[in-house]
């Protein structure tokens, strides 16, 4: 059977080639034909939207089989590889060889000019893992779903079995939502039971400047192994481009950008596009008389503020969802932040970029920890729709720390001054301390000249 999704993953980490091959094995006639078990052929498929030169290229079996090919496979082409003449199977033959596969089973490598895999098939003990029958000379035939046993279609992709005896199997497939059933010249029914693949991005409508924003892919239609093999391929408008079913990105201007976004396996594909705005981050720190940091938002929209943090001789970090309202503000109190009344301090976004600062200069924040203990009694007005608040809590650090309270800008303008002598204090009685010493030295000194003489 062909290798599995999870083990074409661990090989992309070794053969990129493996996850998303180009040129890959659909159909594989290992028992011959009815004519002959020596008209064995092989049906190569470019899934690629450009055509494929195969010069150097090797399809080997792991036993005695190897197959050197040459020439260019059209895009969306199927070839067959025929052995010994050309009469193997009915249409011209893209190349013939010479040598003979096991009926009891091989694994087919197909390589490129560098000798790196393209396509891995297993067939397994008498190709049991991926089907054929030696009777009838159905072949395996590579599907959305996988491989299926089916009637021989060299040349054509078409998965088919024969009409006349499947007949009430063609009315269930008509009868079938989505399907489309068609005859072919050949006498075969061709049957597809899949809607087309769409694929469709999910993205916020709006974001900030140096904001990292999460854009997701996600697919509907055809089969479970197609949406699974898709290689997406997304454009942010800015000229950055990124691949992935998830995947991140930060812009760093204000603007309206079309994000673009293709998904594509083998002969399907299907492309989506949305667009953001980002916007402008308005944000500014003010000093409050006693020494309180007042974050204002000044733009006529709200604006999230996830994994803000502002440093002072502290690092207090906003929790995700923080969000704060169009002309509206938020207190950190000094206490948290372990500042004075005219310490440095600075506001940093997600991305580390520094927002705005006060007197910041070679300031380096002590670590800063929120902890999970619960949240003290605040003021929440216009911060966010629920009770959340500026970092977690740390220990209780005194009363005049308190906790981030939320004003408007006139609510600020009139709050009541609390001036604080806590810097004060503290030069205060460095100082005492510092003369207390220096007379004590002076002392000693003294003494010290005396015993000499």
């Amino acid at each position: 059977m062909r290798v599995s999704l999870g083990l074409i993953l661990f090989l992309f980490l070794l053969l990129p080639s493996f996850s998303y091959a180009k040129i890959y094995i659909s159909e594989v006639a290992w028992m011959g034909t009815t004519e002959s078990a020596n008209d064995e052929w092989i049906e190569l498929f470019n899934s690629s939207t450009s055509d494929v030169p195969v010069d150097g290229w090797t399809l080997i079996d792991g036993n005695s089989l190897s197959i050197s090919l040459s020439g260019t496979i059209p895009s969306g082409g199927y070839v067959v590889l025929e052995r010994t003449d050309d009469d193997s199977a009915p249409g011209n033959a893209f190349l013939v060889y010479t040598g003979a596969l096991s009926n009891s089973g091989a694994t087919l490598t197909l390589k490129n000019s560098e000798g790196s895999s393209e396509d891995i098939v297993a067939g397994g003990t008498d190709w049991g893992n991926i089907g054929g029958d030696n009777d009838t000379k159905k072949t395996p035939q590579y599907t959305d779903e996988g491989w299926v046993t089916a009637g021989a279609t060299p040349g054509s992709g078409s998965i088919s079995v024969d009409s006349e005896v499947t007949k009430e199997e063609e009315e269930n497939d008509i009868s079938n939502e989505g399907s489309e059933t068609t005859k072919s010249t050949s006498g075969y029914i061709e049957t597809s039971h899949y809607k087309e693949l769409d694929i469709q991005i999910l993205a916020p409508t709006k974001a900030y400047v140096n904001q990292r924003v999460t854009l997701s892919a996600t697919s509907t239609g055809r089969s479970k192994v197609t949406r699974d093999s898709l290689y997406y391929e997304w454009n942010f408008g800015d000229l950055y481009s990124s691949n992935g079913r998830s995947v991140s990105h930060t812009y760093i201007h204000p603007g309206k950008y079309k994000i673009w976004l293709k998904g594509s396996f083998s002969k399907y594909n299907d492309e989506d596009s949305v667009v953001i705005e980002v916007l402008p981050v308005a944000i500014s720190i003010t000093r409050q008389t006693d020494g309180d940091i007042l974050i204002t938002n000044s733009a006529d929209y709200e604006t999230r503020l996830d994994s803000y943090y502002i440093i002072g001789r502290k690092k207090v970090i906003f929790p995700v969802y923080s969000t704060l309202l169009p002309e509206q503000s938020v207190i950190v109190p000094r206490g948290r932040l372990g500042i004075g009344t005219n310490d440095p301090v600075a506001l940093y976004d997600s991305t580390g970029t520094m927002v705005d600062s006060l007197g910041y200069g070679s300031l380096v924040a002590t670590s800063y920890v929120p902890a999970n203990s619960s949240q003290t009694n605040q003021t929440s007005t216009s911060l966010s729709n629920t009770e959340e608040q500026v970092g977690a809590e740390e220990k209780e650090i005194g009363k005049e720390e308190g906790s981030a309270v939320v004003l408007t800008h006139q609510q600020a303008n009139a709050r009541e001054s609390v001036p604080s002598g806590g810097s004060y204090n503290f030069y205060f009685i460095f100082g005492l301390v510092l003369l207390l010493g220096l007379s004590i030295v002076s002392v000693l000194l003294k003494t010290n000249d005396k015993d000499l003489n």
